[in-house]
């Protein structure tokens, strides 16, 4: 049966496959590799930097953005919070984002380019929505935060680790770990509320068919926001210590999987 909440699991990971390469993406045309260490340092900062911003447990953080690292490190900062996902789809108009941040109450919104913060500027501007923005690849404006600073430390001075640990000793389970909305197709989105136990489970029962271990490498090449590539590219790699590759997109995924070798 499982007992341990998502957080609890990538953080035994990290602690078991400390020097294991937990991400591996291309940026300007160059390998980057992020272990298990790096990825857990970087997810503590940011998730005392989304606790500054007023992120609590229960509250939910949207992420409006492609797979990319920035996208890993904030779903697991907010599940070290007891805090709610809400992805998505970056591809969607600026009036179904806005319509999804208002129906999922998102107190933070972490968006990636300048199309997404125009989206987010265009909402904030057009009615009351009161949330925060964290920029990941724009200079962030007066009201925006700079992702590169939740990991920086920069506005986390006053909350240590060991001020959040407690939070995660009172997580439950069938405590809900994010929203996942329809597609919209036959009416209004509606958002499923799953919780850590369903969100772990299908990575627990495929390892009862399936030899899976630290050794894995799995190509990412779904959008994060759907559930398939969250549960199967994104929980299950990092909660057996196993490489997650970021594919550049459908064009390159020929060359890698004869590259990458999933």
């Amino acid at each position: 049966m499982q007992t341990k909440t998502i957080f609890e699991v990538f953080r035994e990971s990290a602690s078991l496959y400390a020097a294991n390469v937990a991400f591996e993406y291309r940026k300007s045309g160059q390998s980057v590799l992020v272990t298990y260490q790096e990825l857990y340092e970087n997810v503590c900062s940011a998730r005392k930097g989304l606790y500054q911003l007023g992120l609590r447990k229960g509250d939910r953080c949207a992420i409006l953005s492609e797979n990319r690292i920035e996208w890993a490190i904030t779903d697991l900062a907010c599940q070290g919070l007891g805090a709610i996902t809400v992805p998505i789809y970056p591809t969607l108009p600026t009036e179904q984002v806005s319509q999804l941040l208002s129906d999922s109450a998102a107190k933070v919104v972490v968006a990636s380019d300048k199309k997404q913060v125009a989206k987010l500027s265009a909402i904030s501007s057009g009615n009351s929505s009161q949330f925060t923005t964290v920029v990941m690849d724009v200079e962030p404006v007066e009201g925006m935060v700079a992702f590169a600073s939740l990991l920086s430390g920069d506005i986390s001075s006053t909350v240590s680790d060991s001020d959040l640990d407690g939070i995660i000793k009172e997580m439950k389970v069938d405590d809900t770990a994010t929203f996942i909305y329809t597609s919209g197709t036959t009416g209004t989105p509606k958002g499923a509320m799953l919780s850590h136990r369903a969100l772990l489970h299908t990575g627990i029962a495929a390892r009862e068919f399936v030899h899976l271990d630290a050794k894995d490498v799995f190509l990412s090449f779904l959008p994060l926001c759907h559930i398939i590539e969250r549960v199967g590219g994104h929980y299950l790699p990092l909660s057996i210590g196993a490489r997650v590759f970021y594919s550049e997109g459908v064009f390159a995924i020929k060359n890698e999987l004869s590259s990458v070798r999933p």
